[in-house]
């Protein structure tokens, strides 16, 4: 076998091993591909992520301006203490392409269930499933840690990327006194400080099976 054949094999072999370690991480990330051929990947969010998400925030929350709900396009940020004590909980999933990160997906601990604080994509980025994969990775771990009876969130009950879409991943609304006084309080919270509309607003669960 010439020294040609020999490197062209070699390299085969390296592109095969990328191809494998890009689809399947020891660290839990997922790799995807979307119908355009665009590469995306979900790994646990970092403190060195928390920067940069703030323009992904600034960015989805300006697709409400088109709906009328601008109140929601001007109040979309995280305290970034908040987002670092997700963070070190390991409750922050960050979507990332070879530019940095497109979208992200945090929660916490409430009542006994996994609360979504957020769920946003970057704008041009939508579309793309990238919130369908961050939500299905979140899902994934928050059942192996065994830890909660179910997962929550609360939306805006017709606008299509909310509720609608929320109910397509398997959440059903629930009324907030069936799960206790703070999901009262996060409606109230959301209505007082950030002027979202309760009439409009709803809360969602997702019971989760062990």
């Amino acid at each position: 076998m010439d020294s040609l054949s020999i490197l062209a094999m070699a390299a085969a072999q390296v592109q095969q091993q990328e191809l494998s370690q890009s689809t399947e991480s020891p660290h839990g990330e997922s790799y995807s591909i979307d119908a355009d051929d665009y590469t995306y990947t979900i790994r646990k969010g970092k403190n060195s992520d928390i920067p940069y998400l703030r323009h992904v925030e600034l960015s989805a929350g300006n697709r409400y301006r088109a709906v009328g709900l601008d109140d929601v396009a001007e109040n979309r940020i995280l305290d970034p203490d908040r987002l670092a004590s997700m963070a070190d909980s390991n409750h922050l999933w960050v979507a990332v392409d070879k530019y940095g990160p497109i979208g992200f997906l945090c929660g916490e601990k409430l009542d006994g269930n996994f609360h979504i604080v957020e769920v946003s994509v970057s704008q041009e980025f939508q579309g793309r499933g990238i919130g369908k994969g961050l939500m299905t990775t979140m899902l994934e771990q928050i059942t192996l840690e065994r830890s909660f009876k179910s997962v929550t969130l609360t939306t805006y009950r017709s606008v299509s990327w909310n509720g609608p879409w929320c109910s397509r991943m398997g959440f059903g609304e629930v009324h907030p006194k069936l799960l206790g006084s703070a999901y009262d309080f996060i409606l109230e919270t959301e209505e007082e400080q950030y002027g979202f509309d309760r009439q409009e607003r709803c809360l969602m669960m997702k019971d989760l099976f062990y």
